[in-house]
């Protein structure tokens, strides 16, 4: 039930939802509900259904890794950080709550205990994309700059479009000294913007100039990104609220990325 409900099956999710309430009420009745009110982004009612499957059945598998993502949408972050703790007190390989919590540790720049939560998410699922950013994202904010790289030029690969990345790679590539392949970057991040303008505005992307040709180190575009990445940094949204996933993931598109992120470079 929760896979269909997941997977966007929402008429047969449901009604697999109506024969377990038909069976009586329980904590795995609660526990669809609440998934089916996360997946419509309607986080009381998720929190509410959630929290009724813990109080029912506090082993019951996934319940407080979900319980924890509608609390922190809402704000709660503490409490649910102690959701994501007690999922992983019965599942230390339950993906969200790994996720989740490494996130959290990675913007209160608490590093150490980031990379064994997200090192760990990336091991339960390798080609999740918003868990292979998070580890990228991390490194590089260590200063281990070629590691973090490699990781990136591998995300590059399988995702080209995701302009944050692109942001990412050249800066790994300035430290490391590699100016033509910063430039590079550069170039494809200003494309990737302008052919986003473009597509709505409904215009064709204006041309945009070889690497390192009249660009006199960036463009307005390349700024912007440095811009709202600093903002982000010193204290953006990821601080505090939860990954809205939907790519490469569990959700499909870039959060598993398909993480939507709302601003989460």
């Amino acid at each position: 039930g929760s896979s269909l409900l997941q997977t966007g099956d929402t008429l047969e999710g449901q009604k697999y939802v109506e024969r377990i309430f038909g069976a009586g009420e329980s904590g795995e009745a609660h526990l669809l509900m609440g998934t089916a009110h996360l997946g419509r982004q309607d986080y009381p009612a998720a929190k509410t259904e959630l929290q009724r499957a813990v109080e029912f059945n506090p082993r019951l598998p996934t319940a407080h890794s979900l319980y924890g993502r509608a609390l922190l949408a809402l704000g709660e972050q503490a409490d649910a950080e102690r959701a994501f703790g007690e999922e992983l007190a019965l599942n230390i390989n339950d993906f969200e709550a790994n996720l989740q919590l490494g996130n959290i540790r990675k913007g209160a720049q608490r590093f150490a205990e980031a990379s064994t939560y997200l090192e760990r998410a990336n091991t339960i699922r390798p080609n999740d994309l918003t868990a292979r950013k998070l580890l990228a994202s991390l490194r590089l904010q260590t200063g281990k700059v070629e590691e973090a790289a490699q990781m990136l030029e591998g995300i590059v690969k399988d995702a080209p479009d995701l302009v944050e990345v692109h942001v990412q790679l050249a800066t790994a590539y300035n430290r490391l000294k590699r100016k033509e392949d910063a430039a590079r970057e550069r170039d494809i991040v200003d494309r990737l913007n302008a052919e986003a303008q473009a597509k709505q505005k409904g215009s064709p992307a204006p041309p945009v100039a070889e690497a390192g040709v009249g660009r006199g180190g960036g463009g307005r575009g390349w700024r912007a990104w440095i811009v709202r990445r600093e903002v982000h940094r010193r204290g953006g949204s990821l601080r505090t609220g939860a990954l809205h996933r939907g790519g490469a993931g569990r959700h499909g598109g870039p959060a598993g990325d398909g993480l939507t992120w709302p601003g989460c470079w």
